[in-house]
C-alpha cells in the first residue's frame, strides 16, 4: 500500500513539474528574452514576479476547466472541440484494431518461430526497417488513395468527418502499433512455450484449450498491458505524421496550424488535452491489466 502512495505521489509530482515547464514554455511573451548573436549576448525582459504569475494564472485556468482563450479572444477548448473529437475516434479504433491484428499476427508468427526465415525474407524484413516511418506511411498512403479513390481531407474547411474519410488515417496510424504489439505476442509465447510451468501442465494432461485460455492468452495480455505505455508513445508521434500527411482535421494538425499562427495559448491547451487522452488511455489498460492480474506480475506465471 506505501509503495502504491508513493508512485501516485511520485506521479502527480512528474505531472506537475512536466506541465509547469509546458507552461513556462509556451505562455512566456516573445519579447521575454532577447538575444544580441553579435555580442553573444541574452537579455531576460521579464521578472520571476511575472513568470510566476503567468504559472499561477494558467493552473487557476485550469482547476476552473478552463483552457484561457486563443489570440482572437475566444475560449481555446470551443475552439479545438471539434478537432478533440476527431483525434479521440481515430485514436481509440488504432488501439483496438491494432491490438486485436497484432495479438493474432504475433500468435501466427509465434507458431511457426521455429522455422527459419529464407534469405529473402531476412533482407525484405531489414529493408522494411531500415525505411523512416513518414517515407513508409506516405507511400502506403498513396497505394490505398490509388486504389480506392479516396478524397484528401481539406484542411481548415471542414472538421466535419464521414466514415470513409476516417479509413485511411485509421489503416495508415495502426502499421506501426500492430508491429509493435505482434513483436511483444511473438515474445510472450516463445517465452510461454519455453516455460518450465506449461511444460508441467502438458505433462499433467492439461488440454490445449485449457493451456491457451488459462495460460497462454491470460500471459499474452499482461506482457502487452506491461508495455502498453511505449504503445501509446507509438501511436501519438506517429498521429502527427498520419494527420499532418492527410490533412485530417485532429488535434495535432490544429497544433502545427496553431504553432504557425503563434498562437501558444492554443498551442499549450492542446498539449494537455493530448496529455490527457494519454494518460486516460494508460489508465484504463492498467485498470485492466490489474483486473486480470491482480497479483501484477510478479507472477506472469510462467516465468
Amino acid at each position: 500500500m506505501n509503495k502504491n502512495i508513493s508512485k501516485i505521489i511520485i506521479s502527480i509530482l512528474l505531472i506537475f513539474v512536466g506541465l509547469t515547464f509546458l507552461i513556462v514554455f509556451m505562455k512566456l511573451p516573445h519579447y521575454a528574452i532577447s538575444h544580441d548573436f553579435k555580442e553573444g549576448k541574452v537579455e531576460y525582459n521579464i521578472t520571476w514576479g511575472e513568470i510566476g504569475k503567468i504559472i499561477c494564472n494558467t493552473y487557476k485556468d485550469l482547476l476552473k476547466g478552463s483552457l484561457g482563450t486563443n489570440s482572437k479572444g475566444n475560449s481555446v477548448w470551443q475552439d479545438i472541440r471539434p478537432y478533440f473529437g476527431n483525434t479521440v475516434i481515430l485514436t481509440f479504433f488504432t488501439t483496438i484494431i491494432s491490438i486485436i491484428l497484432g495479438f493474432f499476427i504475433g500468435i501466427y508468427e509465434g507458431k511457426k518461430v521455429e522455422l527459419r526465415d529464407s534469405t529473402g525474407r531476412v533482407l525484405w524484413k531489414t529493408i522494411f526497417k531500415s525505411l523512416p516511418e513518414p517515407l513508409i506511411i506516405f507511400i502506403i498512403y498513396l497505394i490505398i488513395l490509388k486504389a480506392f479513390n479516396f478524397k484528401i481531407i481539406a484542411p481548415g474547411k471542414t472538421t466535419y468527418m464521414s466514415f470513409k474519410d476516417y479509413i485511411v488515417p485509421i489503416l495508415s496510424l495502426l502499421i506501426f502499433p500492430t508491429i509493435h504489439i505482434a513483436r511483444i505476442t511473438m515474445e510472450s509465447i516463445i517465452n510461454t512455450y519455453d516455460s518450465q510451468y506449461l511444460i508441467s501442465a502438458k505433462m499433467k494432461g492439461a488440454s490445449n484449450f485449457r493451456i491457451l485460455s488459462n495460460h497462454l492468452i491470460k500471459n499474452i495480455i499482461i506482457d502487452v498491458m506491461e508495455e502498453f505505455s511505449s504503445f501509446i508513445v507509438i501511436i501519438f508521434s506517429n498521429l502527427v505524421i498520419v494527420e499532418y500527411i492527410f490533412y485530417y482535421p485532429g488535434l495535432t494538425h490544429k497544433l502545427i496550424e496553431s504553432y504557425v499562427n503563434s498562437d501558444m495559448n492554443t498551442v499549450f491547451g492542446i498539449a494537455v488535452i493530448i496529455g490527457l487522452i494519454s494518460i486516460t488511455y494508460n489508465t484504463v489498460f492498467k485498470v485492466i491489466k490489474n483486473t486480470i492480474d491482480p497479483i501484477k506480475s510478479k507472477s506472469l506465471q510462467l516465468k
